[in-house]
């Protein structure tokens, strides 16, 4: 593990080198990392744990549904850093760190997890692996501070537990629970592994010969999810309080889920120590985890659709629909790149299935193929996918049987190359965009440009959100965070309006006083349903209406207009 650990921090720091310059001059590669530190800036600043950050949304300020975890382990890292940098410069190095830091914890965890499956000779292969596949290293690159790789650790970890825990231990059973809260208090976008680990307990109780040995992991697993997950909603809740029903965060909805799998692992131990027939049992087991979770998911059905089914179809069109990493992969080398590891991992598990042939492998067929759909409705979730790969291919090199031994070294490398070698082929297939002479604006340099409207609204590009806030005084119009999705909207209905020669409406709505633009940048996904007449279009041909007036370019070609 600690090998695989080294492995994964030294590959992903040496493939961070080319964007290295750009992040030591305080650069982030990732708009979330920007509004992440903005938020714990505000918290420093203001010596509180705030849930949102002001300035956007005009001023209103928008709340984000992260958690504290992560936030709380930034402060933390950056605490001895602060000794020799400035907070703000301590807090951006302990983000820059975490990245390849998770990327490490992550490659320990697989080998940990796969670890009964595989023989020690090969389990370096899971890091050199982990590290080629985009759908990991993109979120692991040094300046990407968020807790999308954390969140596959704490799933893999769940699932690793919850493997040890189906042949009886209590102890794992408990060690499940614990990372599945864990993994819950970073994101709920978790919860459907939790139901993956807890679900294969319940089908090694129904159908495996030690049921009263997986019973007792049921009970533990349930017991520790339900006390965790309420300790945390208790210490911290979200903006609306302890029982603010919130589905893309920790709250009360997941204090119920846990008393749900409490009451299932209760009850079945419970049934276990009865003079009923076994059959009677798991029929009274079974038809109880039924109602009670088939209870939990009635009672919040917005949990089927996710996010998506907290905005209105228009907005989830609006909003989702310009965020590519919430896209399907619709072309060739996006398949290869971010979806073949997945079904090349679901592929040996099936091998696996066939050789062992028992339920509770046939369970983890069903489960990888959940995790390539998930892989191909969007590219978020590819991460996962990429996580099974690399879990897979240490197995599937341990598990060839061939008679003689140059065949299986000849296999064995044959797999190595597929496994490594074959997303990259995403690569090779990918063309040349016409977007490549498109202008591109920096942010850094329209600090002079903004300073004189600190205080006030800039209406600005959505991707530019964050990143203004971080280094600016202004505020700004909307973000892509659908907790704010109408301040998203006005922003969105502002550089859609038409040509007009007074100021349009939906821009006055905004507050703003300035505009800041980017003449010769690509047309933004936000107007590319309207023909080219919109307010983006004028400012992007510079054309700018008659009711801006020019306050000075940037040293990159951007131009700011103050509206009059």
């Amino acid at each position: 593990m600690l090998l695989c650990f080294l492995l994964g921090v030294l590959l992903t720091g040496l493939l961070g080198l080319a964007q290295s310059r750009d992040v030591l001059d305080g650069a982030l590669l990732d708009p979330d990392s920007y509004m992440r530190l903005v938020r714990l800036h505000d918290m420093v600043a203001a010596h509180a744990t705030l849930q949102g950050v002001a300035r956007d949304a005009s001023g209103t300020g928008t709340v984000l549904a992260w958690s504290h975890l992560l936030d709380s382990i930034l402060l933390l890292a950056a605490w001895p850093i602060g000794w020799f940098l400035s907070p703000e410069a301590s807090l951006r190095w302990a983000g820059v760190l975490v990245g390849p830091l998770s990327v490490g914890l992550l490659c320990a965890a697989i080998a940990w997890a796969t670890a009964p499956l595989t023989d020690r000779a090969w389990r370096w292969t899971t890091p050199l692996v982990a590290v080629s596949y985009a759908p990991i290293v993109d979120y692991g690159f040094p300046g990407v501070i968020h807790h999308h790789i954390l969140l596959a650790v704490t799933s893999i970890m769940t699932l690793g537990w919850a493997f040890r825990a189906t042949r009886g231990s209590a102890s794992a059973g408990w060690r499940a629970g614990v990372w599945a809260a864990i993994g819950l208090w970073f994101s709920p976008e978790t919860m459907p592994f939790t139901l993956m680990a807890f679900g294969a307990l319940g089908l090694a109780w129904l159908t495996e010969g030690s049921a009263r040995l997986a019973a007792r992991s049921l009970r533990a697993m349930g017991s520790a999810l339900v006390l965790l997950v309420a300790l945390i909603v208790t210490i911290d809740p979200p903006q609306g309080g302890l029982w603010a029903s919130q589905i893309d965060r920790v709250s009360i909805v997941y204090v119920w889920m846990g008393l749900a799998c409490c009451g299932i692992g209760w009850v079945t131990w419970a049934l276990d120590r009865t003079s009923l027939a076994d059959t009677g049992r798991k029929a009274l087991g079974g038809g109880l985890a039924v109602l009670l979770l088939g209870a939990w998911i009635l009672g919040n059905p917005v949990l089927l659709l996710g996010p998506s089914g907290l905005l209105t179809p228009k907005q989830s069109h609006a909003f989702f629909g310009i965020i590519s990493e919430m896209a399907p992969p619709d072309t060739v080398p996006e398949l290869l790149s971010a979806a073949l590891p997945g079904l090349l991992g679901a592929m040996v598990v099936l091998g696996m299935a066939m050789r062992h042939r028992t339920v509770l492998w046939g369970y983890a067929v069903a489960c990888a193929i959940v995790v390539v759909a998930l892989g191909l409705a969007h590219f978020r979730f590819d991460t996962y996918g990429a996580v099974l790969a690399a879990g897979a291919l240490p197995v599937a090199l341990s598990r060839l049987r061939v008679s003689t031994a140059r065949a299986r070294a000849a296999l064995r490398m044959g797999v190595l190359a597929v496994f490594l070698l074959g997303p990259f082929a995403g690569l090779w297939a990918a063309t040349g965009s016409d977007e490549d002479d498109d202008a591109v604006c920096s942010v850094q340099a329209d600090i002079p440009l903004l300073a004189p409207f600190s205080g006030r609204v800039v209406l600005a590009d959505v991707d530019d959100t964050p990143e203004l806030l971080y280094r600016t005084g202004v505020l700004t119009v909307g973000s892509l965070y659908h907790t704010n999705i109408a301040a998203f909207m006005r922003l969105r209905a502002a550089w859609r309006s038409r040509a007009s020669p007074v100021e349009p409406g939906a821009v006055r709505a905004t507050g703003a006083v300035a505009i800041l633009a980017c003449p010769g940048a690509a047309r933004a996904a936000l107007v590319q349903d309207l023909p080219p007449v919109t307010l983006f279009d004028q400012l992007d041909q510079d054309q700018p209406p008659p009711w801006v007036t020019l306050v000075g370019r940037g040293a990159d070609g951007s131009a700011l207009y103050r509206i009059r």
